[in-house]
C-alpha cells in the first residue's frame, strides 16, 4: 500500500448532479420502506462511472495491494460499504455515501471480494467490513458525524497509513510497530484487504529480490568509482556513467507506476547503510 493522493481528480461532466438524484432516489426508498439494497443497484452506474478517473490516480494500480489491473473489472470500492456493516445486522450501511466520491476507493477483486487462498491458507477480502475503534462513535444515519469515527482499516488516501505496513525480504507483508494500536491497525487491514495472499507474496518476494540484487549492484559501481582516479578523466567518466545507470535501473522499482514500491522501498530502507546517501534520494520518488 502506498499513500494515493485524490487532489486534482477529474468529476466526469453531469456527475455530481447525478449522485446528488441517486442519493435522493434511496433516501425516498429508504422513507416508503422500499428496498435500499434495489435502490442502490438501480444507480450503481453513478459510482461505476468513477472507475476510470480512480484507477489514473494510481496508474491502474489496486489501491490496497498495488497490484495493476489490467483485464480485470474497475472495481469502486467504498472505504464505508454502502449496504451493511460486517457483524452489525442493526447497520444500514453507510448508504447515504453511496453517491459520495470521498468514499471511493480503487481495489483489485481480491481486496474487494471475499476469497479463500487454498494455497496459502489464508482468506480475506474486504466487502462490507468497516471496524471502527470505539462503537459509541459508530455513524449510523444520514446526518451524522462520520468524523468522530476512528477507523480501523488503513486507509490509502491518509498519507500516514501506510506506513503501518512493512515487507520482509521474501515479500511477507507485516505490522511496522509493535505498539498495540497501529500494530492491531495493520494485522486487521492485512487480513481484510488479504494482503497475505501467497501469489501476492510470491510477487512482492521477486521485486524485493530485485531490489537488494539492484542495491548491489549500485554498490559494486559506486567502489569502482572511488577506487579510480579523478584525473583519468576517461576511464572517470566511464565508471561514473555505469555507477548512474545502475542507479536508473533501481530507480524503476521506485516509480509510482511501477508495483509494489512499498515493498521495494522497505527494502531500500532495510538495506541501505548511513553513508548511501544515494539511497536516500531513491526513496523521495
Amino acid at each position: 500500500m502506498i499513500y494515493v493522493s485524490t487532489f486534482g481528480i477529474t468529476i466526469p461532466a453531469g456527475w455530481p448532479s447525478r449522485a446528488a438524484e441517486a442519493t435522493a432516489h434511496v433516501r425516498a426508498a429508504s422513507q416508503a420502506g422500499s428496498s435500499r439494497g434495489q435502490a442502490l443497484k438501480e444507480r450503481a452506474s453513478v459510482w461505476r462511472d468513477m472507475s476510470t478517473e480512480l484507477a489514473k490516480c494510481s496508474s491502474n494500480k489496486c489501491w490496497y495491494c498495488e497490484t495493476r489491473v489490467v483485464r480485470d473489472d474497475f472495481y469502486v470500492e467504498h472505504y464505508r460499504p454502502k449496504g451493511r456493516v460486517d457483524s452489525l445486522p442493526s447497520h444500514p450501511g453507510y448508504w447515504w455515501l453511496a453517491f459520495d466520491s470521498s468514499n471511493y476507493r480503487f481495489a483489485c477483486k481480491y481486496c474487494n471480494e471475499r476469497r479463500v487462498d487454498a494455497l496459502g491458507g489464508t482468506s480475506g477480502g474486504k466487502l462490507d467490513r468497516f471496524p471502527i475503534v470505539d462503537e459509541s462513535d459508530r455513524a449510523v444515519g444520514e446526518g451524522d458525524d462520520i468524523g468522530r469515527e476512528s477507523p480501523v482499516l488503513l486507509d490509502p488516501t491518509v498519507p500516514t497509513d501506510p506506513a503501518l505496513l512493512d515487507f520482509a525480504t521474501d515479500g511477507r507483508v507485516v505490522a511496522s510497530s509493535e505498539e498495540p494500536a497501529p500494530r492491531r491497525r495493520a494485522i486487521e487491514s492485512i487480513e481484510a484487504y488479504h494482503l497475505d495472499h501467497e501469489r501476492l507474496n510470491g510477487r512482492r518476494g521477486q521485486v524485493a529480490s530485485e531490489v537488494v540484487s539492484g542495491m548491489n549492484r549500485v554498490r559494486l559501481t559506486m567502489r569502482r568509482l572511488d577506487e579510480i582516479d579523478t584525473a583519468d578523466t576517461a576511464r572517470h567518466a566511464i565508471a561514473r556513467s555505469e555507477f548512474t545507470e545502475a542507479l536508473r535501473w533501481l530507480a524503476k522499482y521506485m516509480m509510482r507506476d511501477s508495483e509494489y514500491t512499498a515493498a521495494a522501498k522497505a527494502m531500500i530502507r532495510e538495506g541501505k547503510r548511513e553513508t548511501e546517501t544515494y539511497f536516500d534520494q531513491l526513496l523521495e520518488i
